[in-house]
């Protein structure tokens, strides 16, 4: 095992015990490779109350971006790191027959996904962004496809300078992200069936203690599009409070499993 795992985590020291921290329980994924990361001191003595001594906690800048872009700098550049949201219920994939079963090996998992993405030399690769079979595959895919930010591998490029990416906002930072990456790769590495299981928008703390969501990833979705006309598209047919968009761009390699 030659990553490590970063959590970032706000006012949810219940929830990712509950959550993320016994699923990696259940994997046995050992201790010493799992990092928190938390917005202040206040924050992380209240953390570190409640989460065993053997998990480092480590205090980095408000705000999701702001942490995303922490972890990039302070772990070294070619570090792989995989992300994770606080509040993971557990992991599912496609089998053969296409029913959804739970995922075997996390470690698997993970050591694949960073092996395809040193392959076709990119530093982003992520999972099926749906956890249902009607919309999971049996590949693994390189072409422009959206990497949900619940959980990914980045082999570690920076988050200033050249070749580094950087996030200038939170809302939609996963798609910001993606095509960050894309455009700095040419390739970002999908592994179709397989899902991370968790509720978006729904548990307290996090994200959801931005009042302004709506507004902000309204701006959001604004710069993507105007930065990337020809990758992204307003998603209209999803019915949602929060506006939603499409990635479409050249198809270049998908394998089959």
């Amino acid at each position: 095992m030659n990553w490590q795992i970063a959590i970032p985590s706000y006012k949810r020291y219940a929830l990712i015990q509950s959550h993320t921290l016994a699923t990696l329980s259940r994997y046995d994924i050992p201790h010493d490779t799992i990092a928190i990361i938390v917005a202040n001191q206040e924050e992380y003595l209240i953390y570190r109350a409640v989460l065993p001594d053997t998990i480092q906690i480590i205090v980095a800048r408000p705000g999701l971006a702001e942490a995303r872009n922490f972890i990039l700098q302070y772990y070294q550049i070619g570090t792989h790191i995989f992300f994770m949201d606080d509040d993971i219920d557990k992991f599912i994939e496609l089998s053969d027959e296409g029913t959804k079963v739970e995922l075997e090996s996390f470690t698997e998992m993970v050591d694949m996904g960073f092996a395809k993405a040193k392959q076709v030399n990119c530093c982003l690769w992520g999972l099926s962004a749906v956890p249902n079979p009607f919309f999971m595959k049996r590949t693994i895919s390189t072409h422009l496809k959206f990497i949900i930010g619940s959980c990914f591998g980045m082999i570690n490029p920076g988050s200033s300078g050249d070749g580094g990416i950087h996030l200038d906002f939170s809302e939609k930072e996963d798609y910001l992200r993606t095509l960050l990456c894309y455009e700095r790769d040419g390739a970002v590495v999908r592994i179709n069936y397989v899902s991370p299981v968790t509720k978006y928008y729904k548990h307290g703390g996090g994200m959801q203690t931005n009042a302004n969501r709506v507004k902000d990833q309204e701006t959001a979705v604004e710069y993507l599009v105007d930065r990337w006309p020809l990758l992204v598209h307003i998603n209209s047919r999803r019915r949602s409070q929060y506006p939603e968009v499409l990635l479409r761009g050249p198809r270049l390699k998908t394998q089959n499993r």
